[in-house]
């Protein structure tokens, strides 16, 4: 996957740095559980409940920017945010690749067929009954991105090398994203992102 000038791991360090020294601050209580986009090259940012309506915001502003994305007031084990998505650019193959991206970002981000609560509802029950069992201590901390259609997914201690493994094999796919062992007040798993995928309908 492409990021222009930058590899994973800056992307993480600089948004993150970003949010700790420049937005945390400013939230309140009531912001947690709400999701940060950050374009890391500018500083600038959106909040909203819903992660794709934050990042449709911040890309209508910065078409240009390289993206990190981040859940208010959830943790890491290892002490760090949690993170949702690093890297993503708009639609036309611009610097991640993500090209396929719904090109009106006037409107509503797109899903196919699905409302976004219905992505997460299905992604939660792929992870917990098939996923989680699965998964062993040292599987704390990575990211697991899920297709809601096929079941399939890919797990990997960055996120957008198991989005991208999963993209190549379900271009068609509509995703969910998940942190191993982080986890809310009323015990459903902290998600990273859902439904970026190719389509703007079937």
């Amino acid at each position: 996957m492409a990021y222009g000038d930058y590899t994973p791991g800056e992307i993480s360090a600089r948004g993150e740095a970003i949010y700790l020294e420049r937005i945390f601050p400013l939230l309140g209580q009531g912001e947690k559980g709400k999701f940060v986009s950050i374009d890391i090259e500018s500083g600038d940012y959106e909040i909203d409940a819903e992660d794709p309506y934050a990042f449709q915001r911040l890309v209508a502003r910065r078409p240009e920017g390289v993206f990190y994305g981040v859940r208010v007031g959830y943790w890491a084990p290892d002490g760090r945010p949690v993170s949702g998505f690093i890297g993503f650019v708009p639609p036309n193959g611009l610097r991640g690749g993500w090209g396929n991206l719904p090109k009106n970002m006037e409107g509503n981000m797109a899903y196919g067929d699905y409302e976004p609560e219905e992505i997460s509802d299905r992604g939660e029950a792929i992870y917990l009954e098939r996923i989680f069992p699965t998964l062993g201590p040292e599987d704390s901390g990575k990211h697991v991105s899920i297709d809601i259609e096929s079941g399939d997914y890919e797990l990997d201690a960055e996120q957008p090398y198991a989005m991208l493994r999963l993209r190549e094999r379900r271009p068609e796919g509509v995703f969910y994203g998940v942190r191993v062992g982080c986890w809310s007040p009323d015990g459903h798993p902290v998600s990273g992102f859902i439904g970026l995928g190719p389509r703007v309908a079937r």
